[in-house]
């Protein structure tokens, strides 16, 4: 799944109901994105 930035709000980055490792890969192409808030649970 691919998540493009467009608005200064809070986006659903993983939803899976198994249990185990996982990997988030976030790619930024460019300066500036500045992130504030990671919600887990």
């Amino acid at each position: 799944m691919r998540v493009t930035i467009k608005d200064e709000t809070l986006y659903l980055l993983i939803q899976d109901t198994d249990y185990g490792k996982h990997a988030l890969r976030i790619v930024i192409p460019r300066a500036g994105l500045q992130a504030f808030t990671f919600t887990f649970g």
